[in-house]
Formats: structure tokens, sequence, C-alpha cells
């Protein structure tokens, strides 16, 4: 009679145990991405861009800088991800002032199960081959008459001309000595910027020194706008990883105190089988 009851403490153990061991929560599946179709009438890349969020239900999109000044054709897409319609706008863009646009795509994902992030910069990488140059002579006799000498002269138009960076091609600036000419060929723009320094000077004006130094403001504000951006962008990934991170401590510790409830309830189970084995023993 005794061992009748071995055989169901046997089945209640590898029962309870085979419980145990088994996951109470099932685990995330990586998230596969719909396909779109998207048809584009023609427009600017920041529409361009708008189109692809209407079409995606969780598209996370972070423009970093204004899109306007490039031109986008009809497109036409079907059956597509949202980073390879991305793509289509990533590389270099020449506008119609001879500027060129090079936009860059780039996707940040830290889990399979989330939604990525998709940051679109651009920034200006220089000026096509084509762009129109001209030639210009300035006397510099009036501004050597002064205290100016002619190699500070030359310092104040190349700091001014420096504030372009790579938006032209270097300016190619030549003084001759003897008679005092000033000689330069380079962009329209560049020529004008070359003619109001020396204009300023001219007039012995620091207004010349305060253009200078306003244009160089601005620069540092625009950088540090995009450094400002930058940063909510990584805070919006961070964000992101704090999410995940706070789910995955939550299914550990409902799966912990489910493995708990089991433990206990097995360890009742086996004392009140141990007090029936007793029981029956006594008797």
């Amino acid at each position: 009679m005794r061992l009748i009851y071995l055989p169901v403490v046997v089945i209640l153990l590898a029962g309870l145990l085979g419980q145990s061991g088994a996951p109470t929560q099932s685990q995330p599946r990586e998230r596969t991405h719909e396909s779109i179709d998207l048809e584009f009438r023609s427009g600017n890349a920041m529409e361009y861009v708008a189109a692809i969020r209407r079409q995606g239900a969780d598209v996370n999109i972070v423009v970093t800088d204004d899109l306007r000044d490039i031109a986008v054709r009809e497109i036409s897409l079907r059956n597509v991800t949202i980073g390879a319609a991305l793509e289509v706008i990533d590389g270099n863009h020449e506008l119609s002032d001879g500027r060129v646009i090079s936009v860059d795509i780039k996707m940040y994902r830290d889990h399979p199960a989330t939604e990525p992030i998709y940051l679109v910069r651009s920034q200006v990488a220089g000026r096509s081959r084509g762009t129109t140059l001209m030639s210009r002579v300035w006397s510099l006799a009036q501004p050597l008459a002064g205290p100016a000498t002619a190699d500070q002269i030359l310092t104040a138009v190349e700091a001014a001309l420096a504030l372009y960076g790579t938006q032209y091609p270097a300016a190619d600036l030549r003084f001759h000595d003897e008679t005092s000419l000033l000689i330069a060929r380079a962009h329209p723009e560049q020529i004008d910027t070359i003619a109001a320094v020396l204009g300023e000077l001219g007039r012995g004006d620091a207004g010349a020194g305060k253009d200078a130094a306003t244009a160089a403001a601005r620069e540092q504000a625009e950088s540090m706008r995009r450094a400002v951006v930058d940063c909510e962008t990584r805070s919006a990934i961070y964000r992101e990883e704090i999410r995940d991170l706070r789910t995955r401590l939550a299914e550990m510790e409902a799966e912990a105190r489910a493995r708990s409830m089991q433990l206990r309830d097995t360890e009742g189970e086996l004392r009140r089988l141990q007090d029936m084995l007793n029981g029956r023993r006594e008797n």
C-alpha cells in the first residue's frame, strides 16, 4: 500500500520542476518593418521626408537641418522599407547657385524589438566645378597711405574670405608691390567681400572688423544650434534605451516572483506528501 503513492510523488515533482524551468514571459520577437508604397509628385527634400512619415505608422525620423533648398523630382516607389526610401536623398546635391549640399542618412537601433531612429543631416560640401569665377583689380594706394601695411590689408581680406569655409573655392589673391595693385580671381560673392573690406579700410572705418565679428558670432551660434540638436537626438536614443531596460527589469522581476511562488508551492506539496508518508508508516 505504501508503494502506491511513490509514482504520484514522482509525477508531481516532475511536473512542478518542468514548470519552474520554463520562462513565464514570452521572449520579444524581432520586429519586421513593413514595406511602404510612395508616390511623390516632386518638391523639396523636406516635403519628401514628410511624405515618408505619412506612410509609416511608427516612423522615427529626425531632421537636423533645413532641406528645403534640395529639389526632389517625381518618385514612385513600391514595396520598399523606410530606410530605402530615405536613401533616395542620401549623397551630394548640386543647387542652382552652385553650392553642393551633402545629405547623410544614419539609422540607430539598440534592440531588434524597437523601431529604429533615422537621423538626416546635411552640410555644404563645396562648390560645383562649373561655378563662375571673375577677376578684379584694386589700387591699395589710399589704404597704404595710412598706418596699415600691405600684409595687414591682405590678412584682413583673407580673414573675411575664411568665413565662407568650403562654400566656394579658395580665392586667388596677388599683390603687385611696385604698383600697389591687388589682383583677385574668385567667386562673385567673394569679390564683393574683398571690395567691402577694402572700402572700409579706405575710409579708415572700423566697420569691417565689426561685420567680420558679427559674421563669426552668427557662425558660432549656428554651430551651437547644431550641437544642441545633436544632443537632443542622443537624448532621444538614450530615453529609448532606458525604457527598454525598464521593460526587461520588469519582466525579470515578474519571472522571479513567479518562480518564488512555484518554489513555495513545491515545498508545501513536498511537506504534505512527506506528512502523508509518515502517517502511512505509523499506521
